[in-house]
């Protein structure tokens, strides 16, 4: 293909810009506006902080939270112009009914729905901690509000609520307001919700304060039955802690994350319900579990597992409750996962016993875990070396090895096990464990043991005592092993970002 003299001299300038991009040498301000929108995008604040609001003896503590469109906007005219011509930047608003910040977040909402108008927004609600929630009798903004948020709520694809307290006031009225609204492209519903939420339901009662003996709400909207299945049946995510629509709405529906939680007081289901949410979710990708199973009634057969052929991600929660074994036994063995590698969790403290044991085997049987997380317990190594072609990873964090006497003289027992076979990682963070100890983990996982700021004792010969280990002696001892105490927390929350 020719290009004539007139046509390269107009390319030349591009040719040019392009030369010093890839030796990096060009000022930012010299790139195209869309490389510099994509920039400005990357800079969105991930996960969203505006939970982390605080006020205290009223001097406002200094947190971060999405107003950077706002930052970018002050640079200079050429980000203004950039910022100001792109809506997505804009999709992300903020609501509290904190005091100090409600007018400020009213306003901003007010101006970012302009900005990113036509486009779907994300909602974010929180009064945030410690803080002075503005009373009724002085709510000027609250009917402006609500109207607002019910003009647009045909936008809101996104609601997120962090509720510390009593879910009733802003965050009823908004989520009544909303899905009494027309026409609604809501996609992922989060409702996060404090200590004393428990098998609380979304119905229309869940919206009239009457009917729990409080004062009228001039602002409540109290949706239809209709109307909440409505809402909900475009939802593909839903992460609920305490506060749940039916077990058996449409919001189950179609979903490819869900997240059903307990607070400090356990939210139950039946297995029944579980097993008909599962199947009504065939492409489930993340799955959090925290609920208590009840009992399946007697005489019934028990369910069969549900195939779940893209799940990614399983977590189980139990928030260091009695009966936490209940939970990870019966929800395991309701699950089968498909072909693609798994990351498994336990979350919290749990009682491994028997049934959670056999579970946990059958469920690695019949999956392919890439990965293992588990918190202040671990299984059988013998478990993990008979899955050992899968698993790439085993994470143990904050253990005490001495501490776990029901298994401490099976965990590292290796009956009817290949001899052959090996662990690839070790992943130990905050754990204590002795020399012994470390040395028969190193029989099973020779080449990959990771130590994260964990604590190793040998036995003194001559005092009845326990000694640490420095780092330098666990290193000339176990040279084999990695030693890190950069103090690296260690969490799953990654695990939850599937490309």
């Amino acid at each position: 293909m020719s290009l004539g003299g007139g046509k390269l001299n107009r390319l030349k300038p591009d040719l040019a810009r392009t030369h010093n991009y890839s030796s990096g040498l060009v000022p930012i301000n010299s790139l195209p506006p869309e490389i510099l929108t994509h920039i400005f995008r990357l800079l969105r604040p991930k996960p969203c902080q505006l939970h982390k609001l605080s006020y205290y003896d009223n001097e406002v503590k200094t947190i971060e939270y999405p107003t950077y469109p706002d930052y970018l906007a002050q640079v200079c005219t050429l980000w203004r112009q950039v910022a100001m011509a792109s809506r997505s930047l804009w999709t992300h608003i903020d609501l509290s009914p904190q005091d100090h910040w409600f007018d400020e977040f009213v306003g901003r909402a007010e101006q970012y729905l302009t900005r990113s108008d036509p486009l779907p927004v994300e909602l974010h609600v929180s009064e945030g901690n410690d803080c002075l929630i503005r009373a009724y009798s002085i709510l000027l903004g609250y009917e402006y509000l609500c109207k607002l948020i019910y003009r647009n709520s045909s936008r809101v694809e996104t609601l997120e609520m962090f509720v510390s307290g009593d879910f009733g006031g802003l965050y009823r009225d908004l989520l009544g307001n909303l899905l009494c609204g027309q026409r609604l492209c809501l996609t992922k519903l989060a409702i996060r919700s404090g200590a004393y939420h428990h098998d609380k339901f979304i119905t229309p009662d869940f919206f009239d304060p009457t009917s729990s003996g409080e004062e009228p709400d001039i602002f409540a909207s109290i949706p239809s039955v209709q109307q909440i299945e409505s809402a909900f049946a475009r939802l593909t995510a839903l992460h609920l802690r305490g506060i749940f629509p039916l077990w058996s709405s449409l919001a189950y529906q179609g979903l490819v994350d869900l997240r059903l939680l307990s607070t400090s007081q356990w939210s139950h289901i039946r297995e029944s319900q579980l097993v008909s949410i599962l199947k009504s979710s065939p492409g489930l990708r993340i799955l959090h579990f925290g609920l208590k199973i009840l009992s399946p009634t007697p005489g019934i057969a028990p369910e069969t597992p549900v195939y779940l052929e893209d799940l990614r991600v399983f977590k189980i929660f139990t928030f260091a409750q009695a009966d936490s074994d209940v939970c990870h036994s019966r929800v395991l063995r309701l699950v089968s996962p498909g072909p693609k590698p798994l990351r498994l969790s336990f979350e919290d403290g749990y009682s491994l016993n028997d049934d959670v044991i056999i579970e946990l085997d059958r469920f690695f049987a019949r999956s392919i875990v890439e990965i293992f997380y588990t918190s202040l317990c671990v299984p059988p190594i013998s478990l993990f070396i008979r899955h050992s072609a899968h698993v790439e990873r085993v994470i143990c964090n904050d253990i005490d090895i001495s501490h776990c006497l029901d298994l401490h003289s099976e965990l590292l027992e290796m009956n009817d096990t290949p001899t052959d076979a090996y662990l690839k990682s070790l992943y130990f963070v905050g754990t204590s464990l002795t020399d012994i100890e470390l040395g028969k983990f190193l029989a099973f996982c020779p080449t990959g043991i990771v130590l994260d700021t964990c604590r190793v004792y040998y036995e003194d010969d001559e005092k009845p005592e326990y000694i640490r280990f420095t780092e330098k002696e666990i290193s000339d001892t176990f040279p084999q092993v990695k030693v890190n105490s950069d103090g690296y927390q260690v969490s799953t929350d990654d695990w939850d970002f599937i490309d």
